[in-house]
């Protein structure tokens, strides 16, 4: 008589089997698979080492099993197993051999068992730390040429970092820098007009300093950052005074440890209505692509360049893409901001991506988000939010916060099919809600409290 092996799982679903703790791996085998399909083992063998795993097969013989698990599977260490049809058929109804990962009762991730590359949850590394008077509300890391620039747009500071050894070179807050000495530097003949009265109607309203946006510094090859301040009216219109706002760059110096200031022309322009209101998002050695408003829909941003010109960058060409419709209805009364991993483009809660040098507009494998701001309480929801991206040989490399685990992840997207390679979690702290970057394809870096983090992904 044979003898079968069944273990019968009593919980209600899934989720609740998946619970704790935060990650852990099944991997549900299919007996029938070939030979090499079951070559990711090693790979499983050596993730088990810190990312729970148990292996889920269906109801087979005890003689064929230990045949399977001694000879099929070539384990070289213990992994914990279950027998169970309902957990097999929950896990998936693919004829193959799978790896399904899941953080904190959410799967993040599932590849062929054939196909799985190692995942070695890693330990966040403290890479740098700040005096105690450096805090950290709204941060934003950029990869600035040689240099790390962490800007805080609610305090108004930025520190700028060596990249290779992490040290502080320089500390910058906006309480040290005189507007009225930008302002002459910019165009002297707009000071005759900055009185004290108008200072004081500045100081009033909390614009009278420089100002650090929160995409300040600038990623790129060059040590660049984009900063603004606010000038006096150049004319009235209809008895209102107008304040001009104006962005700058400026142009770090690692020898003298000062920052050079850049002037933004925009003459030029086929369209005399644009204007540039303070975002840019990649500098080379010769341009800077930053974003254009026009007064026909002036919450809609375009992508410009830039290219640089002695103290100054003048304007170049548009890119001509147009976002999509339904997320520019969407995103009404809230803020459309680009993440430029060159050549390619996209917005944070879009799932459009742009090749800068073709014209080219693709579509990443994420469903449209569904957003939907409140207003009167400044709440945003969203299905998801791209947070970064870089371009990992054939693919791009996407950090994502996802709102239904409310944690982070990342994906692999193949650029000539559009389709996932691979997506897993990354144990980012849950309560940091900006300052995360690529550093490169294998290391994430983030900003907690005073201190820079790094952290370790597969590559």
């Amino acid at each position: 008589m044979k003898r079968f092996i069944t273990i019968v799982l009593l919980l209600p679903c899934i989720v609740d089997l998946l619970a704790q703790p935060a990650q852990n791996i099944y991997v549900k085998v299919f007996e029938n698979d070939c030979v090499l399909c079951y070559g990711g083992m090693r790979d499983v063998e050596k993730t088990s080492r810190t990312i729970p795993v148990q292996l889920v097969f269906q109801s087979m013989d005890e003689r064929k099993f230990d045949f399977f698990i001694k000879n099929k599977l070539n384990l070289s260490i213990d992994i914990p197993y279950l027998i169970s049809d309902s957990l097999y058929n929950e896990l998936g109804q693919t004829l193959a051999s799978e790896v399904i990962l899941f953080e904190n009762g959410k799967e993040s991730g599932r590849w062929l068992l054939k196909d799985f590359k190692s995942i070695e949850s890693s330990s966040p590394v403290v890479k740098t730390e700040f005096a105690d008077s450096i805090i950290f509300e709204r941060p934003c890391i950029a990869l600035s040429g040689k240099y790390i620039i962490i800007s805080d747009s609610f305090y108004g500071h930025l520190v700028v970092v060596d990249k290779d050894n992490f040290n502080p070179v320089l500390y910058v807050s906006n309480n040290d820098i005189d507007p009225v000495d930008v302002i002459g530097k910019i165009d002297s003949a707009m000071l005759a007009d900055y009185s004290d009265n108008f200072k004081q109607s500045l100081k009033s309203v909390g614009i009278d300093k420089v100002s650090f946006p929160y995409f300040s510094a600038i990623n790129g090859s060059k040590n660049i950052i984009i900063s603004s301040v606010y000038a006096p009216p150049l004319k009235k219109d209809n008895d209102t005074l107008r304040i001009r706002h104006i962005p700058f760059l400026q142009e770090f110096d690692g020898k003298d440890k000062k920052f050079k200031l850049i002037t933004i022309d925009i003459g030029g322009m086929e369209d005399d209505s644009a204007s540039v209101w303070g975002m840019a998002f990649y500098s080379d050695d010769n341009h800077v692509i930053m974003d254009i408003h026009f007064e026909k829909n002036p919450m809609v941003p375009f992508l410009a360049r830039f290219k640089y010109a002695g103290n100054r960058i003048i304007f170049d060409k548009y890119y001509p893409f147009a976002l999509n419709a339904d997320y520019v209805k969407q995103m009404t009364g809230l803020s459309i901001n680009y993440i430029i991993a060159y050549p390619y483009a996209l917005t944070m809660l879009n799932n459009e991506l742009w090749n800068l040098d073709t014209g080219e507009t693709l579509h990443l494998p994420l469903l449209q988000n569904k957003i939907s701001y409140d207003s009167k309480v400044g709440k945003v929801e969203r299905d998801y939010m791209i947070v970064d991206a870089i371009v990992k040989g054939d693919a791009v490399r996407l950090l994502l916060h996802r709102s239904d685990c409310n944690c982070y992840s990342v994906m692999d997207v193949n650029l000539e099919n559009m389709q996932i390679e691979r997506s897993w979690p990354s144990p980012i702290p849950r309560g940091i809600q900006s300052g995360i970057k690529f550093l490169d394809v294998g290391t994430l870096l983030y900003v907690m409290d005073n201190k820079v983090f790094s952290l370790a992904i597969p590559v």
